[in-house]
């Protein structure tokens, strides 16, 4: 793999331990972002005002960059920052809305850093800043804004800053609590309303408790998919709390993101996480590389789906699923119960062999009749060729 063109990847869809195919597609992402923001001089569409506030942060981070490199790659991995920044290239939100979030969110983690060289004032800043690095958030009112290393200030006062915009969990992943994402009220599938922040009742620290859970869970069986999800998920975006049922996103242009619900069940929980983190790596290689050559218009029946779907949407189904698939075959191999969270009236019972094997035996159907569309209908690129063969491979290998 070089720059920016990835070589057809042999285990993109179920990682082998130790490999550095899915790192290698994240580090290239994380560049491409970069080449990004180099190449947008004048967004399209941007108002004057929003011109010369991206003026501004093209000059500090011209000026920045020599002396700190990582500076600008911590920049590029945050969610706050990433997502707009695609959003603006893509025109796929108002401009002038993703310059705001984009200038303003990277001036708060310059200045949080110490890392602006002076005071920088832009014209329009977001209604709300977030920063990782204190987990906290400002609401920020109309007008001029003005941003130091000693802190934001509008009309000359300090804003104040408060905690709580996230809960740190296993190592670089946070729990969302100010969600700044400006797709999230934007929903593909037909069950849902959007993705708006909704602890469901439960506390910050069962949501992390349960994920934690989930996590290890993924550790025993796919310890290589676990590292992946390590690598490169930063934010993970409660969404309600649902026993019956499980719902879960990503977006394409959130890489490092995971929007889902709450449920008692931690294999569900597993396989929402295993689900949504696959998205953001076929996501990421997308950046690199259509994939697909089929146009979106071209539709299908989805075996997941009760509407048709283009190609990509199936691909990234089985893509999905084929993990998901791994974790069941392993639990079984290896008589993993998983047992649910504790109520109160005391722990649920344990899903034993017979459930999961009944899970498992809907997961191969639909696998399967994924990958018959795929075959039917898929034309790949020659990266993409890489990626069906590997699913290919383990489809075969399920099917025996």
């Amino acid at each position: 793999m070089n720059a920016f063109h990835p070589s057809p990847p042999d285990d993109l869809t179920l990682p082998a331990l130790g490999s550095q195919t899915v790192r290698a597609v994240w580090t290239m992402a994380l560049r491409k972002s970069f080449e990004d923001l180099k190449a947008l001089r004048r967004p399209r569409g941007a108002s004057l005002g929003g011109l010369r506030d991206w003026t501004r942060l093209r000059e500090v981070l011209v000026g920045f960059l020599p002396g700190h490199p990582g500076a600008i790659a911590s920049l590029l991995r945050n969610p706050v920052v990433a997502t707009p920044l695609r959003c603006l290239r893509d025109g796929a939100a108002d401009p002038n809305e993703m310059i705001s979030e984009v200038v303003g969110q990277a001036l708060f983690a310059l200045g949080r850093a110490g890392a602006l060289p002076k005071t920088i004032q832009i014209e329009r800043a977001p209604k709300v800043l977030v920063g990782t690095s204190r987990d906290e958030w400002i609401a920020v009112p109309p007008g001029p804004v003005a941003f130091q290393n000693e802190g934001v200030f509008a009309s000359g006062r300090l804003l104040e800053s408060r905690p709580d915009a996230f809960l740190p969990f296993s190592r670089d992943a946070r729990l969302v609590l100010r969600d700044t994402n400006p797709l999230r009220s934007l929903e593909a599938h037909p069950d849902k309303q959007g993705n708006e922040v909704d602890l469901g009742g439960r506390t910050p620290e069962e949501w992390t408790g349960m994920l934690e859970r989930a996590l290890q869970l993924i550790e025993r069986h796919l310890p290589a998919s676990r590292a992946a999800i390590d690598l490169m998920i930063r934010h993970v975006v409660p969404v309600g709390y649902h026993e019956e049922q499980h719902l879960s996103a990503s977006y394409r242009e959130a890489l490092g993101v995971v929007y889902t619900s709450l449920h008692p069940s931690v294999l569900t929980m597993a396989e929402a996480l295993l689900h949504e983190t696959a998205h953001n790596v076929l996501h990421a290689m997308m950046e690199l590389d259509p994939v697909l050559e089929n146009p979106p218009d071209e539709l299908v029946e989805s075996p997941w789906r009760p509407d048709p779907r283009p190609l990509s949407g199936v691909l990234l189904a089985v893509h999905a699923f084929l993990p998901v698939e791994a974790l069941l075959r392993s639990m079984i191999a290896k008589g993993d119960p998983c047992v649910r969270s504790e109520s109160e009236t005391g722990p649920e019972p344990s899903l034993g062999p017979v459930d999961l094997a009944r899970r498992l035996e809907r997961v191969r159907k639909m696998n399967a009749d994924g990958v018959q569309l795929l075959e039917k209908h898929m034309r790949p690129t020659a990266v993409g060729q890489g990626v069906v063969d590997e699913i290919g491979r383990l489809d075969s290998r399920f099917r025996s």
